[in-house]
């Protein structure tokens, strides 16, 4: 892969979580760049050549010109070398509008919106007594549409965990009352941001009694967990990152080809990064005492876990 560098531009490193590129063994020497990134001692002053072929060089240079946050790691040998990649919440942003990107919309702000009316369509009110009777899904579950940033849509719309039991486990109504009237008026006056507020309450209130509940299964403490600002949740925003590396030019993503980095040499691995807490609950939750049933949330959690796809 040859690649002018002045058609690309250099982005500020930042802290990065989710994918890890390692660079290969069979690196050419005298190809190293000797800046603070790839290996300046610093308070010394002392370059550090690590071999850098031009190739993985490029590499360096598309991810910061497409955009990514990337920071760089030496192993200990200094033989290798590790980058942490993650994609902004902009660039997620622009890219998952981009592609149209289906994404689960939150049941809760869709059935206030629904029962309020618009000046496109009249207000709406399902019998929730039915489904429950005949065991169908929730009025407003699964309920998928593409991504839009920057069209009016309000990305508060769409469903993000708001509890750890959420993203084990995924969305769940966490709106108590099913009377149209308890509904109305629980939120009334709110806007969708005001109403994941008030539902991410509710979830850290559903979390602290089942950790109550639950704790003597656990092998960890209690973690409140961090309210988001955004629908992309970690495993969506891994998947998205994948795309954008590996992805066609013409959708917006940078093409590198890792598959054949790897069969040459010039890189060791590329995966994805796991939460701590995660790992921590799925260890509980399939290693801990023997499962009487198995439900589709135990699906879940490994999905979120170990990802979409396994081979």
């Amino acid at each position: 892969m040859k690649l002018d560098a002045r058609q690309l531009g250099s982005k500020t490193l930042s802290v990065a979580k989710d994918v890890k590129v390692g660079s290969g063994k069979k690196a050419a020497r005298g190809a190293g760049v000797r800046s603070s990134m790839y290996g300046t001692t610093r308070g010394t002053g002392v370059g550090v050549d690590i071999g850098l072929t031009d190739d993985q060089r490029a590499v360096i240079r598309l991810l910061l010109g497409g955009q990514l946050e990337v920071q760089c790691y030496f192993y200990t040998d200094i033989k290798k070398l590790c980058l942490l990649i993650r994609a902004s919440i902009r660039r997620l942003f622009s890219y998952a509008s981009r592609i149209d990107y289906s994404m689960v919309y939150d049941e809760d702000v869709c059935e206030v919106l629904m029962l309020r009316g618009d000046k496109n369509f009249a207000p709406l009110r399902i019998d929730h007594g039915q489904g429950k009777l005949y065991k169908w899904y929730r009025p407003y579950s699964s309920i998928h549409g593409p991504f839009q940033s920057g069209s009016g849509v309000d990305p508060n719309l769409y469903w993000r965990p708001k509890s750890w039991r959420e993203a084990r486990r995924g969305p769940v109504r966490l709106t108590r009352s099913k009377r149209p009237e308890d509904v109305l008026a629980l939120y009334a006056g709110q806007s969708p941001e005001q109403m994941q507020a008030m539902l991410f309450r509710e979830a850290q209130a559903i979390q602290k009694a089942d950790w109550e509940k639950n704790k003597d299964k656990y092998a960890f403490d209690f973690e409140p967990y961090a309210q988001a600002s955004h629908p992309f949740r970690e495993s969506v925003r891994m998947m998205l990152t994948k795309w954008i590396i590996l992805g066609k030019r013409s959708n917006g993503s940078l093409g590198i080809p890792v598959d054949s980095m790897v069969r040459t040499g010039q890189m060791d691995a590329f995966f994805p990064a796991t939460h701590q807490r995660a790992r921590d609950y799925l260890k509980a939750s399939w290693c801990g005492p023997p499962l009487r049933t198995f439900r589709d949330h135990h699906l879940y959690e490994l999905k979120e876990y170990v990802g979409y796809k396994v081979d």
